[in-house]
């Protein structure tokens, strides 16, 4: 444990008073480590209490707290609670590196030896000072000696340092008489008679009133008299008994230490408070009426019955290929419709509820990602049941974020707006503060590298690009719609001109077409594809039945032939030779294998950027389908396919306009096309 952070926590039935426990079992870690939690948990009524901390873990104290004051007065009920998962959610420094047994690590990343130490004939000043001035390091040291049985000797250098700061305050006080001898003062006033000013003191009628202490000797002062109480802490602390928190834990009785108290964190455990406005999304807390505040954004435990196929389960930290596409679950449904402040979030945590009922998972404080990571990532993976891999719940979390917000603007004038500018304010934190790291997850093996907004642009714009197989186009419908409200609702939205970000979603939809007719095939036979491509690509004969046959009847086509051949003579003898279509709707594919209509309502949801491709690119479509109608899959992967027929001439010429396609361009292309027989 030597110089590593650590969590010391007693286990046990509460005893009258915080006082009466006996925590000698973890003071020999608590004295050489420089960072430590010590915690008591009741484990009759599983509640987890503060004794005491120091280093990085000072930031399970509540804002504006010391540590607590264990004394006989002390209740249970006096001292904070902590969950074990907020823990988690703090960044803990790495253990101190080549420490000696001897040594002792302290706050500033400094180090010292107790021998060395408590042999010295004079004290070092700067040692001194480090030790004196900082309540943990004082502690540390006092435990140390006391553990070593080197008591006596602590005393003996504490009785050192006590002359050197006597010697020292006489100092500043023969400093002070100087600047209050009338000799300084006719010093000082020809100086100030030499530079002009007629206002000089040194004029006959100067005011007598005494020169108030200069503010160096003010500080000194102070910090005279912080030593001298630490000095009677430390040797109270090494002579006391080992086994009560009052004598080895509690704060130290003075109360304006030049160690400050923990102001530096929000309510939310691991949470720093921000030092600037554009650090947080501040509002109007809907719980206390509290304005300018820090707000939270409330994770609830959704009711899911039943799960979810396939759907990654609880712990099992699965590593995603598509983290865009898991914001659409029913076990991801976790944003309250509740905006609170911190300090109401950080109460709500501790009942386990929200003003409306809904369990927490946890409370997000929508503060700074850099600033945060540790505690974001880790509120983030708990709220989400661990599901996920953490090198991936930032991008799950901004899928879950636009899904949110998209079911707000369906529900606009019903929610408050403000929880709409909270998540769009985290949307654009996430995108310009995570940074996507090489190697970690296959995540960012394809997706790429950099800023989460670096990344998404490179996707878009690598999606344009006919010599690759671009990410985007094969991503999840859910995923492709996230990745273009994302783009849309960042500071990069001019940066792809609306006619190419239309390009790439009708790139997607034809991408669709190819991955359907490709599982068609798998699952349903040569003979059922060959009849669906005649139902799709051939023009009803208007002078007969609507049509050549129905969709529901496609299936039957397998039982009654044997083979593909059987089925194009069936249809050469008993049906007349019919046009093939030069314009294909996206109603013409509804509801066949090319297109589900419950997909066409995912396209929908891209709003303009995918309205257009029902209203004008039936030719486009058409050329794209009969070429991809006919092609000989084999084994080929829907990836595959696409980038064959994306570089096809006709194809490739057809998309660079296809709002200007006309029938005629389409005959001539259907004309250099084999017959689909």
């Amino acid at each position: 444990m030597h110089g590593k952070a650590c969590i010391i926590s007693v286990f046990g039935e509460r005893v009258l008073k915080p006082s009466d426990c006996n925590i000698s079992v973890g003071l020999s870690v608590f004295a050489v480590s420089p960072h430590v939690a010590f915690l008591y948990t009741d484990v009759e009524f599983n509640k987890t209490y503060v004794l005491s901390t120091k280093g990085c873990f000072s930031a399970l104290l509540p804002p504006g707290k010391r540590n607590p004051k264990l004394d006989y007065n002390t209740k249970w009920d006096d001292l904070p609670q902590v969950s074990y998962e907020n823990l988690t959610r703090i960044s803990v420094p790495p253990p101190t590196q080549g420490l000696g047994k001897d040594e002792i690590a302290l706050q500033d990343n400094s180090r010292i030896s107790l021998a060395a130490l408590l042999s010295q004939q004079t004290v070092d000043e700067k040692v001194m000072r480090e030790i004196m001035l900082n309540e943990d390091n004082m502690r540390s040291v006092a435990i140390t000696a006391k553990l070593r049985g080197e008591s006596d000797k602590l005393g003996a250098w504490l009785d050192k340092v006590e002359d050197k700061i006597a010697k020292d305050d006489q100092q500043d006080q023969y400093e002070q008489e100087v600047l209050e001898s009338q000799l300084f003062k006719d010093v000082e006033a020809r100086i100030m008679m030499r530079e002009g000013n007629v206002h000089a003191p040194g004029f006959p009628q100067r005011s007598p009133t005494a020169k108030p202490p200069s503010s160096k000797i003010q500080k000194a002062s102070r910090e005279s008299s912080h030593m001298r109480q630490s000095s009677t802490t430390m040797r109270t602390l090494s002579y006391s008994d080992m086994s009560m928190p009052g004598d080895n834990l509690s704060t130290c009785p003075y109360d304006d230490l030049i160690s400050p108290p923990n102001s530096l964190n929000l309510a939310n455990a691991g949470f720093l408070r921000p030092t600037q406005g554009k650090e947080y999304f501040s509002g109007t807390c809907s719980k206390c009426g509290v304005g300018g505040a820090v707000m939270t954004l409330l994770l609830t435990t959704p009711i899911v019955l039943p799960p979810t196929d396939n759907f990654p389960v609880e712990g099992s930290v699965s590593k995603l290929i598509y983290p865009l596409a898991m914001g659409n679950y029913p076990e991801t449904d976790i944003i309250s419709n509740t905006l609170v402040c911190d300090e109401c979030s950080a109460e709500m945590a501790r009942v386990g509820f929200t003003p409306r009922g809904e369990a927490l998972a946890g409370v997000l404080p929508l503060v700074s990602y850099s600033k945060n990571q540790d505690a974001w990532l880790q509120t983030v993976y708990l709220a989400t049941k661990k599901r996920f891999s953490r090198s991936d719940i930032a991008m799950v979390f901004l899928a879950i974020l636009f899904t949110k917000l998209e079911r707000l603007l369906s529900a606009e004038g019903t929610v408050n707006p403000s929880l709409r500018l909270a998540l769009e304010w985290e949307c654009n934190m996430i995108q310009s503060q995570v940074v996507l790291v090489p190697g970690t997850t296959p995540t960012t093996d394809q997706f790429g590298t950099g800023t989460v907004l670096e990344a998404l642009l490179r996707n878009f714009r690598d999606a344009l690009n006919t010599d690759k197989s671009p990410l985007l186009l094969r991503y999840p419908l859910d995923g492709f719609i996230v990745a273009n409200a994302a783009l849309s609702n960042s500071r990069h939205n001019g940066v792809l001109s609306g006619e190419k970000r239309k390009t790439i979603v009708l790139l997607r939809f034809l991408y669709h077409l190819v991955e359907n007719v490709c599982a068609y095939g798998k699952e349903n036979g040569e003979v059922q594809l060959h009849a669906a491509k005649n139902l799709v690509l051939l023009m009803d004969d208007p002078s007969g039945p609507r049509s050549l046959f129905r969709w529901n009847s496609v299936r039957q086509f397998s039982i009654i032939f044997k083979n593909v051949e059987e089925l194009r003579k069936h249809l050469r003898e008993r049906v007349a030779p019919v046009a093939y279509k030069l314009s294909v709707t996206v109603s013409d594919l509804v509801d066949t294998p090319l297109l589900s209509a419950a997909n066409l309502a995912d396209f929908r949801r891209l709003g303009v950027l995918s309205n257009w491709i029902e209203s004008q690119t039936g030719h486009a479509v058409a050329i794209f389908v009969h070429h991809l109608l006919r092609v000989d899959f084999g084994d080929c992967s829907p990836e595959e396919v696409f980038q064959r027929l994306r570089n096809d001439p006709g194809v490739k010429e057809a998309l660079a306009d296809p709002a200007k396609l006309s029938a005629r361009d389409v005959e001539l292309v259907i004309k250099s096309l084999p017959p689909l027989e």
